[in-house]
């Protein structure tokens, strides 16, 4: 599935809402909180990165961006906030193994907790949190390209 897809996938999804719905969503302190959660871990990963020499800092840029596409197939399903398939969704977004570590570590677990938390204990559309979040990864990837 290549980016356009995604695109088109992510806005079908999000057509439940209005453009309205989600731009004020993303402005309240929930999806500031979602927002800012994901691009936190996705900063943490890559100075963890940049700290062991393990994995080359693009590398990981790519495999948060390629976890924030997977984060978004989620919508419209059961599984948008559901943390283990959220952890499975940005886990898949590399096939470097050792970006993907440092994913797994540092950004999956982050982003479903944000997620989780803003739908059970702040009653936030699914589809929303799930994009709140995958949007703070797309900032990640766009701040430190």
């Amino acid at each position: 599935m290549n980016k356009t897809s995604i695109a088109v996938f992510a806005a079908i999804a999000l057509s439940a809402c209005t453009t309205t719905q989600f731009d004020a969503f993303i402005k309240s302190p929930e999806g500031q909180a979602i927002e800012k959660a994901a691009l936190d871990a996705a900063t943490n990963a890559l100075r963890q990165a940049a700290a062991t020499g393990k994995v080359n800092g693009k590398e990981v840029l790519n495999a948060v961006s390629g976890g924030s596409q997977q984060l978004r197939t989620l919508q419209s399903t059961d599984k948008a906030a559901d943390p283990t398939a959220i952890t499975k969704a940005v886990k898949a977004g590399s096939a470097n193994p050792a970006a993907v570590r440092v994913v797994s570590r540092v950004v999956a677990p982050k982003v479903a907790e944000a997620v989780a938390e803003a739908v059970q204990k702040k009653g936030i559309s699914k589809d929303l949190a799930n994009e709140a979040a995958a949007r703070g990864l797309d900032k990640a990837v766009a701040q430190h390209k």
